[in-house]
């Protein structure tokens, strides 16, 4: 029963730390959610470098245009971190990083364009005696070029919607020539 119950704690911390405080008030929390962040220069898509393709073939979801393309990678616990942003009030953020294992990775394309991946991962740790643990929660986020330049410089979150909807820029929907 301790097991679960730390489990419960931890998922309503790591919850709460992604948009608001548990005692701010719902009214309060619903203008200042952030769900995307911005990097200039561009994320590195973590774990990336150790992930093997598996599958590749069209996405299907509803609002995604019908010639998307998804490749899934697999990737062997690849240690990494995703930042996250919390919220102090709605005039002060924090960034949060989460260590994580890497378990999955999606590449999206279109027209030939890559332009975006969604990345899986376990929040993870350390026990007393070293050894790396998984705290149950998984978490996802997606990094897209919403430009066309290369770089993956948007940071979406999974805000906890039954269904996470990928963005398909607006350039990679244009016809390659």
């Amino acid at each position: 029963m301790k097991p679960f119950i730390l489990m419960l704690a931890f998922t309503g911390w790591a919850f709460s730390t992604l948009i608001v405080k548990p005692w701010e008030s719902q009214k309060a929390a619903a203008p200042c959610q952030v769900k995307e962040l911005f990097k200039p220069l561009g994320w590195e898509i973590p774990g990336l470098s150790k992930a093997k393709a598996k599958t590749h073939g069209h996405y299907i979801s509803e609002g995604i245009p019908e010639n998307v393309l998804i490749d899934v990678f697999e990737v062997d616990a690849a240690q990494a971190s995703l930042i996250f942003v919390g919220l102090k009030s709605c005039e002060m953020a924090q960034l949060n990083e989460r260590s994580v294992d890497v378990s999955k990775i999606e590449r999206f394309t279109m027209n030939g364009h890559i332009f975006g991946y969604r990345v899986t991962g376990t929040v993870a740790g350390f026990d007393k005696q070293g050894r790396r643990i998984h705290y149950g929660s998984e978490e996802r986020v997606y990094y897209y070029d919403p430009n066309g330049s290369g770089k993956f410089s948007v940071m979406h979150y999974d805000n906890g919607e039954l269904i996470f909807k990928i963005v398909v820029p607006d350039w990679v929907k244009q016809k390659s020539e």
